[in-house]
């Protein structure tokens, strides 16, 4: 039957015809419990992606970890030594693209916790297109159109506006209306990437609903020319027509003389 955890001696004999005998001894360690069966009791990293790898935007990367007594640890073939209490860090040189990371423990009984990690290293940031650029508006709102690529070398892309999530199409587009305040408005689109790379474009928009102010010089009641001068201040950077047609300003006066 099945023997228990523990130390057992075997001691096995032979003997030929004339009567001499051999004897042979030797022990060994049954030991089928957890603790042993799993020779690095922790491996700390983080949780990988959907796809099944870490992305960093960092040319090196640390892994910590902890092992039971009496086992011994090797990265990508180099052995590391823990420390007394059985802890680890190792810090490991990445080249960019995919890393393939190889973490071996093994214990005095030839037990082993395998894991290999994928990791990889890029520092390219997402790219995206957005519109409107900067602009003067009355409007109460802005509509944001655009569109990003969902996928990279870095895995999926989120897009924030003013540090808000929002969603995008399938195909990357994306559209997204922004309420305005009266005044100077500041729209930050951030994509980011699974590495921690971003990209962000700031957009300007400037809310102006209010009328622009005029003043018209005197204009006398009644003139004895067929023609009249109107002249006045409008507000710098308003169009001043006077009867439909325009009226060149400089820095807000205007004459039609």
């Amino acid at each position: 039957g099945d023997m228990a955890d523990g130390l057992h001696i075997v001691n096995a004999s032979i003997a030929d015809v004339a009567g001499n005998v051999l004897t042979y001894s030797w022990m060994f360690t049954i030991d089928t419990s957890t603790t042993l069966g799993e020779p690095a009791s922790v491996i700390e990293v983080p949780a990988a992606s959907n796809d099944g790898f870490i992305y960093t935007n960092s040319s090196t990367y640390t892994i910590h970890g902890s092992l039971n007594a009496g086992s011994h640890l090797t990265v990508n073939g180099q052995e590391i030594e823990a420390d007394a209490d059985g802890s680890f860090t190792v810090t490991i040189n990445l080249t960019a693209g995919n890393n393939i990371i190889s973490i071996l423990a093994s214990d005095n009984s030839g037990r082993t916790t395998r894991r290999d990690i994928s990791i990889v290293y890029d520092t390219t940031p997402p790219s995206f297109i957005v519109s409107p650029s900067s602009r003067l508006t009355r409007d109460s709102s802005v509509t944001l159109n655009g569109k990003i690529d969902l996928i990279t070398e870095s895995g999926a892309v989120k897009l924030t506006v003013n540090g808000r999530e929002i969603p995008t199409n399938i195909d990357g587009s994306f559209n997204y209306e922004i309420a305005l305040t009266e005044g100077e408005n500041i729209i930050s689109v951030t994509a980011t990437d699974a590495a921690g790379n971003s990209a962000t474009k700031d957009i300007r928009v400037v809310k102006d609903s209010a009328a622009p102010t005029l003043e018209i010089d005197s204009i006398p009641d009644t003139v004895s020319t067929r023609q009249i001068t109107v002249s006045g201040t409008a507000e710098p950077g308003s169009k001043v027509y006077v009867n439909g047609k325009q009226v060149i300003t400089t820095n807000g006066a205007f004459s039609t003389d």
